[in-house]
């Protein structure tokens, strides 16, 4: 309710109450009649209570279009409408609101409804229609669009992050880590022999050890990390506000658990090895890249299978 308007939900009740113009109703998702005040009951012609009847057999919209509540309730934003009642005849102007359980009606009974006020109503319910057929192209083309930016930064086999996305997150996160003096570690992981895989068993074998791995670090990662893969069999893991020690445990504790994975039915294992930076003042996100590549080459140099850190 707008702040300007300052009254109570209370006063707001009893006026809708006790309004002679003013129709309130709710209606539950079958568009059968739950609530309504005595306006409506006048409006309609009721002596008896209307609940439980349904709202289309007093209501119908001017421009005669059948009367859809499942349309209309489909959104949280309001939708007006001009309607015609029955039995009086009367023309109102309104809106409908979805609510968690239904639909709610507030509507202004604005006369008689003769031939010019039927054709405003038409006039009325067009705009009305465009207006939310527009409001729902717009939501369709948002959603599409957020699902067009979501893929840009997806890698597409394994679902994690891509390359895009890590620098997006790397810029920033550096940038705060040299400003408030705050730890920033970063992994990074190689399958070993990994050409092996894809020679020997194809590269669909490959593809699926690639997952495998992936999903072994979003169950280890936690919320605030990023894990992406990098490119190929490398993959890189972001850790905010973790130091070099607590980031050693977690490269550790995925490349043990890596390691003792058997793969392709049971087969093949495979390692991997694994380098880790902490951030420095000093560093650019190619930097502190270019440390946990370091890193890594060194673990492939001392043998494999192990972490080492720089």
């Amino acid at each position: 309710m707008p702040a300007e308007l300052a009254i109570s939900l209370d006063t707001w009740n009893l006026y809708l109450g006790r309004s002679r113009s003013t129709v309130a109703l709710r209606c539950s998702p079958d568009g059968r009649i739950r609530e309504h005040n005595a306006c409506a009951a006048r409006l309609f012609g009721q002596r008896e209570p209307l609940a439980d009847r349904k709202l289309t057999d007093y209501l119908r919209r001017a421009d005669q279009i059948p009367l859809d509540l499942d349309m209309l309730g489909a959104s949280a934003e309001h939708n007006s409408l001009a309607l015609i009642a029955s039995p009086s005849g009367k023309l109102l102007y309104g809106f409908f609101f979805a609510e968690d359980d239904g639909v709610l009606l507030l509507a202004d009974v604005l006369g008689e409804g003769d031939e010019v006020a039927e054709q405003l109503g038409m006039l009325t319910n067009e705009i009305s229609d465009i207006g939310r057929e527009l409001r729902q192209r717009n939501r369709e083309l948002e959603e599409a669009n957020r699902k067009i930016t979501e893929l840009s930064r997806t890698d597409p086999l394994t679902g994690l992050a891509n390359r895009r996305r890590f620098f997006e997150r790397l810029d920033p996160l550096l940038a705060l880590a040299r400003r408030r003096d705050l730890p920033l570690c970063l992994v990074m992981a190689d399958l070993d022999r990994f050409k092996q895989i894809n020679d020997t068993h194809g590269h669909e074998a490959g593809d699926e050890v690639l997952c495998a791995f992936a999903d072994l670090l979003r169950r280890e990662c936690r919320r605030e990390d990023l894990p992406c893969r990098f490119g190929g069999e490398e993959f890189l893991v972001l850790l905010p506000y973790t130091r070099a020690d607590e980031g050693l445990v977690l490269a550790e504790r995925i490349r043990s658990r890596f390691a003792a994975t058997r793969h392709l039915d049971g087969n093949v294992t495979v390692t991997a090895s694994f380098g880790l930076a902490d951030a420095r003042p000093e560093d650019t996100a190619q930097t502190f890249v270019a440390r946990a590549d370091q890193a890594m080459y060194l673990a492939k140099a001392g043998g494999r299978n192990c972490t080492v850190t720089v």
